[in-house]
């Protein structure tokens, strides 16, 4: 039988049709996605949750503080544990309502930080007077006035107890703020990251006042 022979030219006339339809069946490198980037992570909590309600947030790895060293406040009056890869800095001078309210890193807290973690979270204590005639509520509003824009963190306010006093948490855009009533002092709390309500609680459950 003899053979078929293909002319050259219609050969040529294929390939350049399927190269054709292979190019536009194919995405532009400028349709493709670019594969999500992984986001860092602090030793124990993880990027914040886009959910609304801090309350409910929770980090993506354990919070398991029955293993966390303890920190003592001479100048503030409690015990605190702390996750073992965060440094705990003790302040260097008093809190005042007039210089330290705006500074959330101020040195006039006590401050635990990680700072090799990739999302590094603050949290510090401190505590101040109440000046007399004022309510702690009333104290707690003067603290919040000016530095919230746009949040109202009274509005989700809720009542705990903490070392068995009583406490207010409030969260407002950015942070998650535990003001504890100790008398004539207000006792504050704060970890300044979004939707990290559950390490707050774990902090405070750690919290013991010096008699």
């Amino acid at each position: 039988m003899a053979a078929t022979t293909v002319p050259i030219r219609a050969v040529s006339a294929a390939l350049v049709i399927l190269v054709l339809a292979g190019a536009c069946a194919a995405p532009a490198a400028s349709d493709v996605a670019a594969p999500p980037s992984e986001a860092p992570l602090a030793s124990l909590v993880a990027t914040p949750a886009t959910s609304t309600d801090v309350t409910t947030a929770t980090p993506s790895l354990p919070v398991d503080s029955a293993a966390w060293p303890t920190f003592t406040s001479e100048r503030y009056g409690y015990t605190v544990a702390y996750p073992p890869t965060w440094k705990a800095t003790a302040a260097t001078g008093d809190w005042s309502f007039e210089t330290s309210r705006r500074v959330f890193n101020t040195p006039d807290a006590d401050q635990f930080i990680d700072r090799t973690a990739g999302y590094p979270i603050l949290f510090s204590a401190f505590a101040a007077a109440v000046p007399e005639g004022m309510t702690h509520e009333d104290w707690i509003t003067a603290f919040y006035d000016g530095t919230t824009e746009g949040c109202d963190p009274m509005s989700d306010a809720t009542d705990a107890v903490v070392d068995g006093l009583p406490a207010v948490i409030a969260h407002d855009c950015n942070d998650s703020l535990a003001f504890v009533s100790r008398g004539e002092w207000m006792q504050v709390f704060a970890v300044w990251r979004p939707n990290q309500g559950r390490l707050l609680t774990e902090f405070l459950e750690s919290v013991a006042f010096a008699e």
